[in-house]
């Protein structure tokens, strides 16, 4: 099964209002909640207005962040680099940003530095490509950006908003290897895109997934709860051989723990990868599908999926879960008990303890 990770930032409380942010005083504690959620990596955030507090910057940070990683058994496999969305690497007259570009080349070092596999460079909302002459720019920097990349393997991975050809055409004309395309189910849903064409068409491309839920034209909602196809999408990126990682980045929740939702979330995209894998699921709708667990009609194939699951997890959280306290009474009440005999032992059984704790003579 692909691995399952989360957009760092989201086992933290928001910052300022904010979706997501780089959570600047818990960074560290991230990977052991990440661990304890059951993921298997985090997509790191380096973003402008807290790029003074990122350990990304530093060689020892990086040093700091391989320890932290290499101990919670959680990978750093991804950078979202939004310090590009305030920082935009084309003007809307479709000029490149000099110092924005040479800052990208650098951070590809620093990701290099990391062990990253990919950045995911995001030209959404105020970082839009709204006119040809910005998606022109943007050849121009990646041409400029890609020496870089090849000396280190990096991928460049393009969140965009443009319709399916445009960016299918954008990376033809580009047509290296270490450019591809992360699909964003949720901002898709909002826009109003077809999976099936979108999805057709990227799939030689597909490079990451960020797995979201957004009501059509508006915000993010929880997962299953607005215009996602999720079977369709699980469908199609099976189909088009994707063996990467799927990142959560979905709506919080109030009355759940962060580490609660990630771990309902995880489960929610591992059951969908399984009910893809066994091949049917004729008969269930995609509200059905949506839910966070629906009983299988074909046990075999999903047990064993469970239990890959459960097996990616570090051997200390297995043992924990694994034990489960239950009080029985009268007997917990007391730290401890003596007697002389073992007769005295079973008398006290027989008196005091209720019969269906199983103390009693037969």
């Amino acid at each position: 099964m692909n691995p399952i990770g989360i957009m760092q930032g989201r086992l933290s409380p928001p910052i300022g209002g904010r979706i997501q942010s780089f959570p600047v005083d818990t960074w560290r504690e991230e990977f052991y909640l990440a661990r304890e959620a059951g993921l298997d990596c985090i997509e790191w955030i380096y973003e402008a207005d807290t790029e003074a507090a990122n350990p990304l910057r530093t060689d020892e940070g990086v040093t700091q962040v391989h320890r932290l990683s290499e101990d919670s058994g959680v990978a750093v496999w991804s950078v979202c680099a939004d310090y590009y969305m305030a920082e935009r690497l084309v003007t809307p007259d479709g000029m490149p940003r000099d110092a924005a570009v040479e800052h990208l080349i650098w951070l590809v070092g620093r990701a290099g530095l990391l062990g990253v596999r990919y950045i995911v460079l995001p030209f959404v909302d105020e970082s839009s490509l709204r006119f040809p002459q910005e998606v022109e720019a943007l050849l121009a920097v990646l041409k400029s950006v890609m020496p870089a990349a090849e000396q280190v393997g990096v991928e460049l991975h393009l969140e965009t908003d443009l319709k399916p050809a445009d960016l299918v055409a954008v990376l033809e004309q580009l047509s290296h290897p270490l450019v591809r395309a992360n699909y964003d189910i949720g901002n898709s849903a909002a826009l109003g895109h077809s999976p099936m064409e979108e999805l057709t068409l990227l799939g030689p491309w597909l490079g990451s997934i960020h797995v979201k839920d957004r009501v059509l034209g508006d915000g993010t909602v929880p997962l299953g709860a607005g215009s996602a196809d999720f079977p369709t999408c699980f469908r199609l990126i099976r189909a088009a051989g994707f063996r990467g990682s799927f990142i959560l980045q979905a709506a919080r929740e109030e009355g759940l723990s962060e580490v609660e939702l990630a771990e309902r979330n995880r489960r929610f995209v591992e059951h969908h990868l399984a009910v893809i894998a066994s091949g049917s699921y004729p008969t269930w709708t995609k509200r059905e599908l949506s839910m966070e667990i629906v009983e299988p009609t074909h046990i075999p194939s999903e047990w064993l999926e469970e239990f890959e699951a459960a097996a990616r997890r570090p051997l200390d959280m297995r043992l924990r879960y694994a034990f489960i306290h239950t009080y029985k009474p009268v007997l917990d009440d007391a730290p401890y008990r003596a007697f002389d005999t073992l007769e005295d032992y079973r008398r006290w059984c027989q008196e005091n303890l209720p019969d269906w704790l199983g103390y009693g003579r037969v």
